[in-house]
């Protein structure tokens, strides 16, 4: 089912099926981000303090490489435009959703050249080293959620030990 929902129905399809699923159900979509995301007040006291950068993520979540491209420009440098207006400054840097080698490809990272941020990270397990001076677009990261919630987790992937496990051997990755 997962394989389905990945290549064969649309975006916005796909979000109305699982919107069907989750009201089937009983569950409320609405009320789940209201419990589970942060609101504006909440947000602006974050990003107020001075260790805390927002950045920008897309409007719909949407897998950037499904979409055309003047749709996925949009959805990102929107996202930038709205985060502008109810933070006082426009996010220097971008999250892709859905990070991985498809989702945010070369395409990907000219469109968040393209719409002015300084940096984006991918989905894709890694450190920041110093050749990707010319791959800013596309910077790995480390996810700390689910199970690696805990700070001997975070050390050893800090550690840079992870990143080889992660990427078949090699220590470095692009786009």
């Amino acid at each position: 089912m997962t394989d389905y929902f990945c290549t064969q129905v649309d975006e916005k399809t796909q979000r109305e099926i699982v919107r069907e699923m989750a009201y089937s159900y009983k569950i409320d979509p609405k009320s789940h981000c209201k419990k589970s995301v942060m609101n504006w007040s909440e947000l602006k006291k974050a990003a107020s303090d001075p260790l805390c950068s927002v950045g920008a993520h897309t409007l719909n979540h949407y897998h950037l490489a499904r979409l055309a491209r003047e749709e996925a420009a949009f959805e990102m440098a929107q996202s930038a435009e709205i985060l502008a207006v109810e933070l006082g400054e426009r996010p220097k840097h971008f999250a892709y959703p859905y990070g991985g080698k498809i989702a945010a490809g070369r395409r990907e990272a000219e469109l968040a050249r393209e719409a002015g941020f300084v940096s984006a990270v991918t989905t894709r397990h890694g450190l920041i080293h110093p050749n990707h001076a010319d791959a800013l677009h596309a910077l790995p990261r480390l996810s700390i959620n689910g199970e690696y919630q805990r700070v001997h987790y975070v050390k050893t992937m800090l550690s840079g030990i992870t990143v080889p496990v992660a990427n078949r051997g090699r220590r470095f990755t692009t786009v």
